[in-house]
């Protein structure tokens, strides 16, 4: 039996980036581990500039996910007056910024999933751990800092509830019924038993979903923080699995 601490995403839009080339911004299909990071660092308070702390919360939890529902892609187009490379000016304000000399327009496109639904389970990867995951579901209950999926233009469209579970495996923890919520969402989108497609992808050992092994898939990704090298990601293993 394994502890668990299990919550769910939901949002009209979400942004979870991957690897950005030039004035293109994708988004990944779900929560990447990077952005669920930031999202339990901003609910536990933990400073952007406090690397230690940073690097004991990614040290201290793995991370399962369910997405319950196929999604869209929009994609957007943004223009916005930012300084130069040149400017070489402290610029603390917005509005400092949109007054300094040397203020150019940037072009960019920025790609953001619709509609998606994702269960969270978050388990520790120690005994030792700084962060347990009663001091986590707390933190989730009372954030420190606004919670976004993403990006600060995509805010969350439904409560939390996290959840504390101990059961048998990740696929049990994974699969758990949420509170029925009275909001202007399709039925479908918010009740995991609704669709007959699940994606299910972790990290850890293979073992752990409690299925097959010859139905997972490895893969490979950047989404590891790196906190020697500010903005960079190291590579680590995810493993997939359909249903």
């Amino acid at each position: 039996m394994q502890d668990y601490l299990v919550f769910r995403l939901y949002g009209a839009l979400a942004s979870w980036g991957v690897e950005a080339v030039g004035e293109y911004r994708a988004t990944a299909a779900c929560p990447t581990r990077s952005a669920l990071l930031g999202f339990l660092a901003a609910a536990l308070g933990i400073d952007r500039n406090d690397l230690r702390a940073q690097e004991q919360l990614s040290d201290s939890v793995f991370f399962g996910i369910k997405q319950l529902n196929e999604t869209q892609l929009i994609r957007d187009f943004h223009t916005t007056h930012a300084p130069t490379a040149t400017a070489k000016a402290f610029l603390p304000t917005r509005q400092a910024e949109l007054r300094h000399r040397a203020v150019a327009t940037i072009l960019s496109q920025r790609d953001y999933v619709c509609e998606g639904v994702w269960h969270i389970a978050v388990w520790s990867q120690s005994a030792t751990c700084p962060y347990t995951l009663k001091m986590i579901k707390n933190a989730l209950i009372n954030p420190k800092y606004t919670l976004y999926l993403g990006r600060k233009s995509c805010p969350l469209g439904v409560p939390l509830s996290p959840q504390l579970v101990t059961v048998a495996n990740l696929k049990d923890a994974l699969d758990i019924d949420f509170p029925s919520l009275a909001v202007n969402v399709p039925r479908s989108f918010l009740s995991s038993g609704k669709s007959n497609k699940h994606h299910y992808i972790w990290e850890g050992e293979k073992a752990i979903l409690g299925v097959d092994e010859t139905l997972i898939i490895t893969q490979r990704s950047r989404h590891q923080p790196n906190p020697l090298v500010a903005r960079q990601f190291i590579e680590n293993f995810t493993f997939s699995f359909r249903s």
